[in-house]
């Protein structure tokens, strides 16, 4: 992961207090933390976000990243506390949330501007919005925005018996 989360001692404090089940999820927004860094904390003021991650990552990061008197400590001092069966759901957490990004995230996430974005494709700002505003879009157009950000687009189908890829759309 690249970024270290560090807490004060309010915020042990506070995450002794939590059961089990609101360590796991909020365990699950301190790994998102640590892979994106504070751009994906940027994106709170978005609507789409669900409510966990406006509450959630807001407050953990600000309580982790204060420094406020205390000695910091690296989270995972807390995480290594967990129950074995807590951090297997807080990493079924972090893997679902990364399953179920939109679009404005992962590119806030990538700390990619709309700006930025719009000159790797040769279209204005504008259109980036619209884009990630969509809810049906070409997949080509999908595959260029992803490819700049750095990213490759697999599209895979989901049957009852297992996944396929589809190779159809690969260039």
């Amino acid at each position: 992961m690249g970024w270290d989360v560090e807490y004060t001692d309010q915020f042990g404090d506070w995450w002794e207090g939590l059961d089990a089940k609101e360590q796991a999820s909020d365990s699950a927004s301190v790994d998102l933390l640590e892979l994106f860094g504070p751009g994906l904390v940027k994106t709170a003021g978005t609507t789409s976000m669900s409510r966990w991650r406006i509450t959630c990552m807001t407050n953990i990061w600000k309580h982790c990243v204060m420094r406020a008197a205390t000695m910091a400590k690296k989270f995972a001092e807390l995480q290594a506390r967990m129950t074995p069966e807590s951090r297997a759901d807080a990493e079924r957490q972090f893997q679902q949330h990364l399953k179920e990004m939109p679009l404005h995230e992962l590119r806030k996430a990538q700390e990619l501007s709309q700006e930025t974005l719009a000159k790797a494709l040769h279209v204005n700002q504008a259109a980036i919005s619209r884009m990630e505003r969509r809810t049906d879009m070409y997949i080509s157009t999908l595959r260029n925005y992803i490819r700049a950000m750095g990213g490759e687009l697999e599209i895979i189908a989901t049957f009852p018996d297992g996944q396929v890829k589809i190779e159809n759309f690969a260039n």
